[in-house]
């Protein structure tokens, strides 16, 4: 017995078992780090995907889009003009999936829209029409608030107006002032 009675080897047991405890709130974090690291990885192992598979998406649709690109201005037909904005849209929301950069949402619209438009008088008008459209809708679900509703028919009016007049030679030139830092030169 030690002094007042009270016994030493309790103090000991108290201490290994404070040093135990300490030991597995040690490993529990360490493993609940090791879990976060493995589920950051997984996500951005799936994110890698998902941009891989726009890139893909929008490659095939450059093939299927030179379908509905003659070359010869007789040969543009309505049908062929609109369908062909159709697959620009498609083309260019699936390159802005694979750029996957912020605030590149108005470049890529005025881009869509610029070659639409300039596909002719119909593929100008399946442009306005289908960017109106969306802008309605993503404001009627609530996916866009008025400052993005404006800044994303601000340039689709850009591509609009570019496209069909012939002022700019390429769609890079046209929607050069909204595009973004950081988008890769390709787009």
């Amino acid at each position: 017995m030690g002094v007042g009675g009270a016994d030493r080897s309790g103090g000991a047991d108290s201490a290994s078992r404070g040093a135990d405890a300490a030991a597995k709130a040690d490993a529990a974090a360490k493993a609940a780090e090791k879990a976060k690291a493995a589920e950051k990885a997984k996500a951005e192992k799936a994110k890698a995907e998902e941009r891989a598979k726009a890139a893909e998406m929008a490659k095939a649709l450059d093939r299927y889009r030179d379908i509905f690109t003659p070359k010869d201005e007789a040969l543009k037909s309505p049908y062929s003009q609109v369908l062909g904005a159709g697959l620009d849209f498609a083309k260019n929301y699936h390159d802005m999936k694979a750029a996957s950069v912020i605030g590149a949402d108005s470049y890529f619209h005025c881009a869509a829209n610029y070659e639409a438009a300039s596909r002719g008088v119909f593929g100008a008008g399946a442009a306005v029409g289908a960017s109106i459209a969306r802008e309605i809708s993503d404001a009627y679900r609530g996916k866009s608030d008025w400052g993005s509703f404006a800044s994303d028919m601000a340039a689709n009016a850009r591509g609009w107006a570019s496209g069909a007049t012939g002022w700019h030679d390429s769609y890079q030139e046209a929607c050069d002032p909204v595009r973004p830092n950081g988008l890769p030169d390709k787009y």
